[in-house]
């Protein structure tokens, strides 16, 4: 090998290891939270009174723009979700900095109330591909990590109160109805 050879390999080496051990990036802290109705609302005609709802879930997923999915523990390994408590944290994650333009929320269990009696409730494509909420929000670093609410808040709103249906055949299922209240926006000069 010649020393031309020698010395273009050696700087090659050396640009992809900077390159490879150059994997800081920022990151920021995002807290997603539920508000849910309280049961009591959820009463119609067709339906007998609903005494609770009771959904655990087993992942959260939110979608980078530049980095693809990125996958989230719950804020608790048995966070359950009651409705009528309103708000409640479901996540607190560090995450890359940057525009998500999607969330996915997969179920572990549901189950419905009725007559103080426990029954599945089923949520389609909640437990496979989990419940998909389209929408923009951005996650930057807090100037400020004292601030109280925290900057980083996601507030997702679950309306089911026209979800609910049942069938003698395939018992209780909900049709959900999930969508982004309030979301962290992009600093505009960005």
């Amino acid at each position: 090998m010649n020393a031309k050879t020698l010395i273009s390999t050696a700087l090659t080496t050396g640009l992809l290891t900077t390159t490879a051990c150059d994997d800081t990036q920022d990151e920021a802290d995002l807290r997603i939270v539920m508000i849910t109705p309280a049961t009591n609302d959820l009463v119609t005609a067709e339906l007998p009174p609903i005494d609770d709802i009771r959904i655990t879930f087993h992942e959260i997923q939110l979608h980078h723009v530049d980095e693809g999915w990125i996958a989230v523990d719950p804020a608790d390994e048995d966070a359950e979700l009651y409705f009528g408590e309103m708000p409640l944290a479901i996540a607190n994650a560090m995450l890359p900095e940057g525009e998500y333009d999607q969330l996915r929320l997969v179920v572990d269990e549901a189950e419905i109330y009725v007559g103080n009696e426990a029954q599945p409730l089923e949520i389609p494509s909640g437990q496979s591909s989990g419940l998909k909420i389209h929408g923009e929000l951005c996650v930057a670093h807090d100037d400020d990590p004292e601030d109280e609410p925290a900057e980083h808040e996601l507030v997702l709103r679950w309306d089911v109160d026209e979800g609910i249906r049942y069938s003698d055949e395939r018992g209780y299922w909900l049709v959900p109805s999930v969508h982004i209240d309030d979301a962290p926006a992009c600093p505009s000069d960005q």
